[in-house]
């Protein structure tokens, strides 16, 4: 068994239930000391390392390297499965473990490919595998937001965000979770999608739309997240001027250049919407809800 400052640290360590054994064939393995009792916690844990899903032998050389003296002979210490010419992608594709949210949702992923996460545990990635298993594990979504800024950045965030109760860190990441969710409604990855027919047939509904708009800016306020308001804001003015809405856009377009103005100074946000604080109808999106509708079979306003 590791000496105990060689382990990651553990909110419910197994020692008192569970210990490593030699599993013969199979390495070390986690096997039950004593009886448990249902719904109690075996162990909860951090992970040693956390990978993309489809691991190359450069990323798990950097990932490596990375590690502390005793995190690295920790990893080391695994049953490597001879499926890879890589000896630390053999140990990660063997005892990795995907990152997966309660409700199943890929966790972690990366913002440029999409690519998955998966991570090894001291403990958890020598639990021996059944198809018919005794116990169940999942992945503390409270925890995600430290553990994503401490993966990615290598750093620990103490802002009153992060340091909130569990519960309450939770509650504002449910909440985050849901305004990216809406903000799909109007943006792709290239913040790009005003010509689609996704986008107009979400913004030829204006009382959908506006209120779909009107929940991303509570929950923006809600959460202080300032920098995002001005987003909501051009949001808002492209679908007035998707309706139609002369004045409504107008009056959007002062409101969104006020914002800008603190985020980007007064000259950058009076380029952008200063033309638009006076007149809209040559505005590439004007009216094309209507047309959007008459072409879709449907009532126009």
């Amino acid at each position: 068994m590791p000496n105990q400052d060689n382990r990651p640290m553990c909110a419910y360590p197994p020692d008192d239930c569970c210990a490593l054994i030699q599993v013969p064939s199979k390495g070390l393995g986690l096997i039950a000391t004593k009886h448990i009792p249902r719904g109690g916690i075996i162990l909860a844990e951090p992970p040693l390392l956390v990978f993309p899903s489809v691991p190359t032998a450069d990323t798990m050389k950097q990932l490596y390297a990375a590690l502390s003296p005793s995190n690295r002979k920790a990893f080391a210490s695994f049953q490597p499965s001879g499926e890879d010419d890589d000896l630390l992608v053999d140990f990660a594709r063997s005892n990795g473990i995907p990152l997966r949210s309660n409700r199943g949702e890929q966790v972690m992923s990366d913002a440029g490919t999409g690519q998955g996460k998966m991570g090894v545990f001291e403990w958890a990635s020598r639990v021996n595998r059944s198809y018919v298993p005794n116990a169940v594990w999942r992945w503390d979504e409270t925890t995600e937001r430290l553990t994503e800024l401490r993966t990615r950045y290598s750093f620990i965030c103490l802002c009153e965000a992060c340091v909130q109760p569990g519960e309450t860190r939770a509650a504002s990441d449910a909440a985050l979770g849901h305004y990216r969710t809406l903000r799909r409604l109007w943006t792709d990855d290239d913040d790009k999608t005003h010509a689609s027919d996704r986008y107009l047939g979400w913004a030829a509904d204006l009382p959908v739309a506006l209120a779909d708009l009107a929940t991303a800016r509570q929950i923006l306020e809600e959460q202080q997240k300032w920098e995002e308001i001005g987003v909501v804001l051009d949001a808002t003015f492209h679908v007035y001027c998707v309706g139609g809405k002369a004045s409504l856009a107008r009056r959007t377009a002062r409101e969104a250049m006020a914002q800008d103005s603190i985020e980007m100074g007064p000259d950058t946000a009076m380029r952008i919407w200063n033309e638009w604080t006076r007149k809209t109808r040559h505005h590439g999106l004007w009216n094309t809800g209507r047309i959007y509708i008459q072409h879709d079979g449907g009532k126009a306003w």
